[in-house]
């Protein structure tokens, strides 16, 4: 019988070592993962991957891109990364945007800290008006705009639909951030 308990106990260690080995290679994939669509600190914002939206030429913005590793071009202006994020160059103005895949509201408040002004729109999507309603949040130093998809409440759960990288100018109908507790108890999508 006590052969059997520390059996037992050796296979309960193993597979307990195992999941925490497991576990920690889960973080520094969605460290890694949220890395890739993160502000450069070493450049002047908008700055990302050593691309200035508005500022950098479309040449440089294709040889920036094409240094990346495991990135593909899957239409003009348009690239894959390796974690499935999108990176799309507006041909107009040169924003960049960056539709990422899997990353929360929460993992990007626990690496930017708190966003400076927010609006609630209706979605862009004319398919879905009135029925889904998108809060941007922006960060005035590093000139970035959250797009959160908000069908009822915010949480940190929520997903980030797109990120845009661009010359920030306050929109005229933003107010102050209130805070991800008042935020959170406001129902965007309820009745």
């Amino acid at each position: 019988m006590l052969r059997f308990l520390l059996w037992l106990m050796v296979i309960w260690g193993a597979v307990f070592a195992g999941w925490l080995v497991q576990r920690d290679r889960a973080d520094e994939y969605m460290a890694s993962y949220l890395a890739a669509v993160l502000p450069d600190e070493g450049c002047v914002s908008p700055c990302w991957s050593g691309i200035r939206p508005g500022k950098s030429s479309i040449m440089e913005v294709h040889g920036a891109v094409s240094q990346l590793s495991g990135v593909q071009e899957i239409a003009k202006n348009t690239w894959l990364m390796a974690h499935e994020h999108i990176i799309l160059l507006h041909p107009e103005n040169g924003d960049l945007f960056i539709r990422p895949s899997g990353i929360r509201l929460g993992d990007f408040l626990l690496a930017l800290g708190e966003p400076d002004y927010q609006t609630l729109q209706f979605s862009i999507d004319a398919r879905q008006v009135g029925t889904e309603k998108v809060l941007q949040l922006y960060y005035e130093e590093e000139q970035i705009t959250l797009f959160v998809p908000v069908t009822k409440r915010l949480s940190v759960e929520s997903p980030i639909e797109s990120i845009r990288y661009g010359n920030f100018a306050r929109p005229f109908n933003a107010v102050a951030w209130q805070g991800c507790v008042y935020t959170a108890a406001q129902p965007f999508g309820e009745k």
